[in-house]
């Protein structure tokens, strides 16, 4: 974690933002990449201030993108069935990085972006096969709802919600 630069994402983050993620997909049997299902993070600067957010970036001093997350204002489409002020999105970590600390300062500065805008409540779903990011989001006081969403992607993914008030 040490040496990693926080920062908004600029929209020509983008690929490196895809690439982030075809890489944390591929960890999974049965989870598959298709850009044109993620094309909203191609400029993920202008897609996440559009929704009231904001897009964050943890970089390497060389430049190399290494984890990514999103918080934006939830609408009814983004969270349903539940409800939500705000929803976490889009957070990926390299797989190499996982559970090395890099999603906690992730998860804590966007905590951080909420209460400065009034706090309320946090949604995140998780593709059902992700379960350190269950782990994660628990760890963090995110309580995981009797809820389940499917997505109707190529991958058929099953998500669950995980909720927390702050």
């Amino acid at each position: 974690m040490r040496g990693l630069l926080l920062r908004p994402a600029l929209d020509s983050d983008g690929y490196a933002v895809l690439s982030i993620m075809a890489e944390c997909f591929l960890q999974f049997r049965g989870c598959y990449f298709d850009f044109h299902e993620n094309s909203d993070v191609a400029s993920p600067a202008s897609t996440y201030a559009r929704k009231g957010g904001v897009y964050y970036i943890l970089e390497a001093l060389d430049g190399r993108i290494e984890a990514c997350a999103g918080v934006k204002r939830a609408t009814p489409s983004s969270v349903a069935p539940a409800t939500a002020d705000w929803e976490l999105s889009r957070f990926y970590v390299r797989p190499l990085l996982q559970a090395a600390g890099v999603g906690t300062r992730l998860f804590n500065v966007m905590m951080a972006f909420v209460l400065a805008r009034g706090g309320g409540s946090v949604i995140a779903w998780s593709d059902t096969r992700f379960t350190g990011a269950h782990a994660f989001y628990q760890k963090h006081g995110m309580q995981k709802l009797d809820l389940q969403r499917p997505l109707h992607d190529v991958s058929q993914s099953l998500e669950y919600a995980f909720y927390k008030d702050i």
